[in-house]
């Protein structure tokens, strides 16, 4: 588990290197975002890009009151699973807010009935420096 303000999350190490602990550049995002005001800025419905645990979304959610509804996307159902789980975590009593997952490169994928009519209010990425997944995403000339 790890623990940030009252943000915690679980992760465990997967056998492909699916699923990444939030390293300390996701911390300092966290950080940042508290110090820039995201958790008083009117934001009901959050994109999180590339979940991974979910760390981002449900740490603006926990800082932000008027945050009803985080959409949380990644590429591989593995953080996806752990999402949900830590989201349950953070919010099991707090039924104010909601999260949807789903799987998708970026969010090419998410149901046209479930965005929310006025968009979103705020759309977070923390791009993982990752490991080779065991193929090339861009061919080197």
């Amino acid at each position: 588990m790890i623990r940030y303000e009252d943000t915690e999350v679980l992760w465990f190490e997967t056998k492909n290197d699916i699923l990444w602990p939030p390293a300390i550049d996701s911390v300092f995002m966290a950080k940042v975002m508290k110090e820039k005001g995201y958790g008083r800025k009117v934001a009901e419905n959050i994109l999180d890009i590339g979940c991974g645990t979910g760390f981002l979304g449900i740490y603006l959610a926990k800082i932000n009151p008027y945050v009803k509804k985080v959409y949380f996307s990644d590429l591989f159902l593995t953080p996806l699973l752990m999402t949900k789980l830590n989201w349950t975590l953070n919010f099991r009593e707090d039924i104010t807010k909601d999260a949807f997952v789903f799987l998708s490169e970026n969010y090419e994928n998410i149901p046209n009935q479930k965005i929310p009519p006025s968009g979103f209010d705020l759309v977070v990425c923390n791009p993982p420096f990752l490991p080779t997944l065991g193929y090339e995403w861009f061919k080197l000339l």
